[in-house]
C-alpha cells in the first residue's frame, strides 16, 4: 500500500473462515504493517466441526508515509490438543485514505 500524504489512514477488510477439528480452538488473526503487529482479532469456537467466518475491520490510523506492506496471519492461541483450519473464504483489501485539504 501506498501512503503518500501525512495523516493518512489505512482501512483494512478481511474475512477468515475457520473450521474446528479437535477441542475448541481460540485462533487470533494478527495483521501486521511491515512485520509489526497494528491489530488483533479473536475467533473461539463453540463446538467441534463448528465453521466460524471472522470479519473485521482494522484502521492503521496515521499510517506513515512511503510504501508498506501489509500481512494477515492466523494462529492457535489454545495449541493443546485443539485443531482448527483456514478454510475460506479468505479476504484482505485495503484502502488508503488522506486527509482533506
Amino acid at each position: 500500500m501506498s501512503v503518500d500524504k501525512e495523516g493518512s489512514n489505512v482501512v483494512l477488510k478481511g474475512t477468515a473462515g475457520i473450521q474446528s477439528f479437535l477441542g475448541l480452538p481460540n485462533v487470533i488473526i494478527n495483521v501486521l504493517r511491515n512485520g509489526n503487529i497494528i491489530g488483533s482479532v479473536d475467533v473461539s469456537t463453540l463446538a467441534v466441526n463448528e465453521l466460524r467466518l471472522a470479519t473485521f475491520n482494522i484502521i492503521d490510523i496515521n499510517a506513515p508515509i512511503g510504501y508498506h506492506t501489509y500481512t494477515l496471519t492466523a494462529q492457535r492461541l489454545n495449541a493443546l490438543l485443539t485443531q482448527a483450519n483456514v478454510i475460506g473464504p479468505l479476504t484482505f483489501t485495503g484502502t488508503t485514505v488522506s486527509p482533506a485539504l
